[in-house]
């Protein structure tokens, strides 16, 4: 069944100046600016682009394109999409609204390039700043380059179309830490042709106090709030958070919505990660205790947030199961106290997840890697480079200042016949501390797809003075023919010194 989405949905994105069908559309998207204003929504919809995405959702036009490798296709443990005209059937209330959303349908089920009906929702990002630097976030590498905001006029500019629309969706970034995000919404809000259109805000709650009572004149809200975990667990992840604040929040919200304002919806989520995991009975019980509902979601390869993956990543790196002996107690705890809750929904897609987990293979990986095979110190490090990733990694001795965040240096380490007998090797990194500051960052330490070698572990066993990162790698194939590890050390932030570790050593088990 072909994706919904190019026939029912828009995203504007100002600071990628990009519009798709969805957030994962890995192609360019029609452009919202032209001219130097905000694009009208007739402009966009039925745009080159936006057609394109349709005739590769009807299959008239081949891989690759932008829908390729969609993450929803292998990380959602759904069975089926979610059809959106049935989702978005729910808040269509009046007559112009249901007439939308039925040719939106046909729309779909003709797999028409140019669309008849307008879009049954609109995403709409403020921009990518935020009050909080969350560990696992895909848009934090990407800030310091992509920092435009929603552009002054864009409310008037689309608010004729929207009317039709049964969902209006703000997020950002942050949408409220961002003046024009607040601005957006305050004109949605206030805006009487609107009452019948849905306002969903996804948040991440730190600031929703502080706006409740012009948001309390409209009616119809939904709030969508990333939390990934409760406590300790959540302020370990979304780092600058203060859970009393977001539990304080979430209880109003969830109040406001049993009370005054019935027609409000709570919702939160979490991604599965190793720390979600070892305080997932809590997260339970505060779901149980508040009646929240949430949703379960894996974690996305995103650039510049690769070290997190391999300390969080429970899913693709099953190996991390070990830093967690009691992982599956503490997986059925959450279960159960789901399943008495009466939270159904929550406990399957958990446990679908769950199955995944006790499926993988976490075998064992060593934590001895003190043979020293080779080592390369100072500027010889620099010898190892084989190559450069994007437009800006011109080394400039041991650094260099990335242009994007893709941009990078790749190592390579050759091996004819001397990979050790269990074809394990790793690559040991270290930074002496005194030579990085806020200004100089350590490159991200990354090992990308490649025909023989696979990841088995990564490390970090930094001690006071030294930053060192270990990447465990096992040879595939032949272990006798000539193989070429290839690392990459990438931009961490762009904007800054990115400092190339000055001490590189090659080991192997003992």
């Amino acid at each position: 069944m072909s994706c919904r989405h190019p026939w029912a949905e828009m995203v504007l994105s100002p600071a990628e100046d990009r519009v798709t069908p969805c957030c994962d559309y890995s192609a360019h998207g029609e452009a919202l600016r032209g001219l130097g204003q905000v694009r009208t929504v007739d402009e966009m919809w039925n745009g080159a682009e936006m057609q394109r995405t349709r005739r590769i959702q009807a299959g008239r036009e081949a891989a690759p394109n932008g829908c390729t490798g969609c993450p929803q296709s292998f990380d959602s443990p759904m069975t089926q999409p979610a059809d959106l005209f049935a989702v978005h059937g729910e808040d269509a209330v009046t007559p112009a609204q249901r007439d939308n959303l039925e040719l939106a349908r046909r729309d779909h089920a003709e797999k028409v390039e140019v669309a008849r009906a307008w879009p049954v929702k609109y995403v709409v990002f403020s921009g990518w700043g935020c009050n909080i630097t969350c560990r696992i976030c895909n848009q934090v590498p990407y800030r310091n380059q992509m920092k435009d905001k929603l552009p002054a006029g864009a409310y008037q500019a689309w608010r004729q179309r929207m009317a039709c629309a049964a969902v209006v969706e703000c997020l950002g970034g942050e949408p409220f830490a961002l003046p024009s995000g607040i601005a957006f919404m305050q004109e949605f809000v206030a805006d009487r042709a609107m009452d019948h259109v849905r306002l969903l805000i996804t948040t991440n709650a730190t600031l929703v106090h502080k706006h409740l009572d012009w948001l309390k004149a409209k009616e119809r809200v939904s709030f969508n709030v990333s939390i990934d975990s409760v406590g300790a667990g959540y302020e370990a992840i979304r780092v600058g958070g203060s859970w009393p604040v977001v539990e304080a929040n979430l209880r109003t919200i969830q109040r406001l919505s049993e009370t005054e304002r019935p027609l409000w919806r709570l919702k939160v989520n979490a991604l599965v990660t190793l720390t979600g995991l070892f305080h997932l009975p809590d997260y339970a019980r505060f779901l149980a205790d508040t009646g929240i509902r949430s949703s379960f979601h894996a974690l996305r390869v995103t650039r510049g947030i690769e070290e997190t993956l391999y300390q969080e990543d429970v899913l693709r790196y099953p190996r991390l199961l070990q830093n967690l002996p009691d992982w599956r107690r503490r997986l059925d705890d959450a279960l159960s106290i789901l399943r008495d809750a009466g939270l159904d929904a929550e406990a399957e897609t958990l446990s679908q997840f769950g199955e995944r987990l006790r499926g993988a293979n976490a075998a064992p990986t060593s934590t001895r890697a003190d043979k020293v095979l080779a080592s390369v110190v100072g500027i010889d490090v620099a010898r190892l480079a084989v190559g450069g990733l994007g437009d800006g990694a011109t080394l400039d001795g041991l650094t260099f200042r990335p242009a994007t965040i893709k941009d990078g240096i790749v190592f390579g380490v050759n091996f004819q016949g001397t990979l050790p007998a269990d074809g394990c090797v790793t690559l040991r990194l270290a930074w002496a501390k005194d030579r990085l500051s806020r200004s100089r960052v350590p490159c991200q330490v990354v090992l990308m797809d490649q025909p023989h070698f696979t990841l088995q572990d990564w490390r970090d066993v930094s001690d006071e003075r030294t930053l060192v990162k270990e990447v465990e790698a096992m040879v595939t194939g032949d272990s006798s023919q000539l193989r070429r590890l290839l690392l990459s050390v990438m931009a961490a932030k762009v904007g800054l010194v990115n400092v190339l570790p000055d001490r590189v050593d090659i080991l192997a088990r003992s």
